[in-house]
Formats: C-alpha cells, sequence, structure tokens
C-alpha cells in the first residue's frame, strides 16, 4: 500500500541546554496524516489553521502537488518524493493547503 505520511507542526523548538544547536520542529505535532494512494492520485485534509512546518515522508516513489481546493499529482511530471526520505516544508499558516500525492511513473 502507498502511503504518505505527514507530521504537521505550529514552529521550531531550539534544542535546549545545547549551545549553537540547530532548532527542530516543535513536538507534539499540531496534527498527523496519512494519505493512502495505492490506486491514484489523493490528496491530504486541509492543513490546521495553526500548522507552519509540515514533515513528508512515502514508502513508495511518488510526486506531489500542492494547493487547495483538490490538487492534483501528475505520475510523470512534478516534485518528486522518493520512498523512505524524510522532508520538512514550510507551508503558510491558516491557508487550507493540501498536498496530494501519486505513484511515480
Amino acid at each position: 500500500m502507498a502511503t504518505l505520511h505527514i507530521v504537521e507542526s505550529n514552529g521550531v523548538q531550539p534544542i535546549d541546554g545545547v549551545a549553537g544547536a540547530p532548532q527542530a520542529i516543535k513536538m507534539p505535532p499540531v496534527a498527523t496524516q496519512d494519505v493512502e494512494f495505492t490506486s491514484g492520485n489523493q490528496a491530504s485534509s486541509a492543513f490546521n489553521d495553526s500548522t507552519v512546518l509540515v514533515q513528508l515522508e512515502s514508502d513508495t516513489d511518488c510526486r506531489l502537488a500542492w494547493g487547495t481546493g483538490t490538487p492534483v499529482a501528475n505520475a510523470s511530471s512534478g516534485q518528486v518524493l522518493k520512498a523512505n526520505r524524510m522532508v520538512v516544508y514550510a507551508v503558510p499558516k491558516g491557508g487550507g493547503l493540501k498536498v496530494a500525492a501519486i505513484t511515480k511513473a
């Protein structure tokens, strides 16, 4: 089953007590979603109004599309997310943004 795992966060958090440490996305998450796209293009639900960062990971090579309404990912063109790679994207707060995935051709 092809699944896009989404973790929504409302910001970054410095690592306490570590001088010069990088920041990491805040936990616990605002929301999580698992979007199953085995049978074709599938869009997530709109991100939470307080979400500003999304962490994405897929168990299958896929292509992504972003938008409000119903975004449509294309199997042969567009942004690629390789299987088992985690990426973090900044997204507009309160914008009703969604991400769609489809198996990469």
